[in-house]
């Protein structure tokens, strides 16, 4: 849960909190992009897109994440 609420506030950061490093450094570099993109006055829209495009991806991971440990629960359960 705690790697979904950070995926929210900074995407990568909770990938990285679940150990998925190979997208936490992709999340984290294209986020990082997306911030100066906005910084920029000419490409704030694109860094917008990004960004939300980032997050979304942040989001998705987590609660895949998140379903793959709750089946694995039920399974070490039985």
């Amino acid at each position: 849960m705690i790697g979904i609420i950070c995926n929210l506030m900074i995407p990568g950061l909770g990938s990285l909190l679940m150990k998925k490093f190979f997208n936490s450094f992709i999340q984290l570099t294209l986020s990082l992009a997306a911030f100066i993109l906005v910084r920029t006055v000419f490409l704030a829209f694109f860094g917008l897109i990004l960004w939300l495009i980032v997050w979304l991806w942040a989001l998705v991971t987590g609660l895949q994440h998140r379903k793959r440990c709750k089946i694995t629960q039920r399974s070490n359960a039985v």
